[in-house]
């Protein structure tokens, strides 16, 4: 038997307010914040930021039952 249950996780991270500042200037510049992917900026606060909220939530019917198909 499985079960598959969706939970949703919601993590807020914080940084200093000139970390990509410094973090571009580090790299030779030339480029900013508007030039990283969304997914480069959330490697930089789950790397380098501070954790300060974390909550996991579920659907009102999280569960669906999976048929594995053994007798």
């Amino acid at each position: 038997m499985r079960v598959k249950v969706q939970e949703y996780m919601q993590t807020i991270y914080e940084l200093p307010d000139n970390h990509f500042d410094n973090l571009i200037a580090s790299n030779g510049g030339g480029y900013t914040i508007d030039d990283m992917s969304d997914c480069e900026i959330a490697y930089e606060f789950k790397t380098h930021g501070k954790e300060i909220l974390q909550n996991i939530s579920y659907n009102e019917d999280p569960i669906s039952w999976e048929d594995t198909g053994e007798i």
